[in-house]
């Protein structure tokens, strides 16, 4: 998707998050936990993770990055066909500019603009943990699509290019 240079928002429509490594959830504890977290290891898993994998708060993958309004990197079209997470965010913009005028239109329906989280590494959604390797998703429990801008770099890597 490629945006006209004109193409402008009126105020930021994503949410930014930076985390750390990958998150992997694991709940229950006792013997099953630990089987659970024994299997994590022998197949080559992170020591440095489990405090996420026994669910102790891990300050770097819960962080948000929190800007002012002044500091937002995404202001024009221009912008979004340069950096994956601006264009993330004016398509977000374009979906919900489309569906607030064609669904109440054609099916009588309010349109209610969804969250719209970019993350990088791992981040929490009202569904649990999400990495890279989850791939963009919607949960419908915070009502939020979840975009780890890295997927789409990785895409870029193998060839996907501008898709």
């Amino acid at each position: 998707m490629t945006f006209r240079n004109d193409f402008q928002k009126s105020s930021a429509r994503a949410e930014r998050r930076s985390g750390g490594g990958r998150a992997i959830a694991v709940g229950g504890g006792g013997i099953g936990g630990l089987v659970l977290i024994g299997l994590y290891l022998l197949l080559g898993g992170d020591p440095g993770q489990l405090g996420q994998l026994t669910g102790a708060q891990n300050n770097q993958s819960s962080q948000t990055a929190q800007q002012s309004p002044g500091e937002d990197p995404c202001k024009t079209g221009e912008d979004a066909n340069s950096r994956i997470d601006c264009r993330m965010e004016f398509t977000g913009i374009s979906v919900d500019r489309v569906w607030e005028e064609q669904l109440p239109a054609q099916a009588g329906i309010e349109y209610t603009n969804p969250g719209l989280v970019l993350f990088e590494g791992s981040t929490q959604s009202g569904c649990g943990a999400a990495s890279s390797s989850t791939g963009p998703f919607y949960c419908p429990a915070d009502q939020t699509a979840y975009f780890d801008t890295e997927f789409f770099s990785t895409l870029e890597r193998m060839g996907g290019g501008n898709g």
